[in-house]
């Protein structure tokens, strides 16, 4: 593995926060991936990534880099992916009208509430 392209990152000046393009290579055990930088060669093991992105190998991502510190972000929507998810039930519900009872006490003091459902 040549680890050439991270010490020419730690070498360099300080650059501020980049918005990369990068490639997932694996998923690993650990909650890391391993990833490729916009189309470089090597791959960068061992890269953490936010909790609520589920990367997939072989997809491409958004990658936060400051010179060695990256973070996977999230994928780039592309032919495979919708750009909005739709959400589907499993199973009919209904909602049936009625009338709810509710009492409310404050400082010893209740009141009864009533509210109707549609």
């Amino acid at each position: 593995m040549d680890f050439s392209y991270l010490v020419k990152l730690i070498r360099e000046a300080p650059q501020g926060l980049r918005l990369r393009q990068g490639k997932i290579i694996t998923i690993n055990n650990d909650r890391t991936v391993d990833v490729q930088i916009a189309g470089d060669t090597n791959t960068l093991p061992s890269v953490r990534y936010l909790s609520n992105y589920a990367p997939l190998p072989e997809t491409q991502t958004w990658l936060l880099t400051q010179n060695a510190d990256i973070l996977a972000i999230g994928m780039i929507a592309g032919v495979d992916r919708t750009l909005s998810p739709k959400a589907y039930r499993t199973s009919l519900q209904s909602i049936t009208g009625g009338v709810n009872l509710c009492t409310i006490g404050v400082n010893g003091l209740s009141k009864e509430h009533t509210r109707r459902t549609m």
